[in-house]
């Protein structure tokens, strides 16, 4: 993980490399999932909201367990989250320019990632606009699971 914060304070976006790292995908029709959620759980692994969230009560205990033992930024200094930290933003510029080029952006549940906590993590379909209000979000009226409707009260509950 640390190789990556390297790679983004040394990445020019504006960069020849990045030109063609951009149009390639978008030529061929790749479609990219950018996992913008795991990257702030680990960059900001040491932030209560993630640490403490209230509704890790969702995750299966065995994912949690698994997390609490250890995860992709146990060890780090306080000074390597900071580092992450300032570097994401580039991560914000790269998705932009992908999306800018065409490139079809995805989204991906990111479990079992630590701290991504799953219905929490990735949205499927809203009873509300989140661009009107960003409350709305939990606002959720089905989950599609497998292929399979549901609501999400029945998923607690089957816990």
């Amino acid at each position: 993980m640390k190789g990556r914060i390297y790679w983004l304070e040394h990445l020019d976006l504006d960069g020849s490399e990045i030109d063609a790292m951009l149009t390639a995908p978008a030529e061929r029709g790749v479609t990219i999932d950018p996992t913008l959620i795991t990257y702030p759980t680990k960059f900001r692994g040491n932030d209560p909201r993630y640490l403490a969230h209230p509704e890790q009560a969702l995750v299966p205990p065995p994912i949690l367990d698994g997390w609490r033992q250890g995860t992709f930024t146990s060890g780090w200094t306080e000074a390597d989250y900071r580092r992450a930290q300032a570097a994401w933003p580039k991560v914000l510029g790269l998705t932009k320019r992908l999306f800018d080029r065409g490139v079809l952006l995805t989204a991906g549940s990111d479990l079992p990632n630590p701290w991504v906590i799953p219905g929490v993590s990735f949205h499927v379909v809203l009873r509300a606009n989140p661009l009107d209000d960003i409350r709305n979000t939990r606002s959720i009226a089905w989950v599609i699971q497998g292929g399979m409707l549901f609501k999400p009260d029945s998923l607690r509950e089957a816990r």
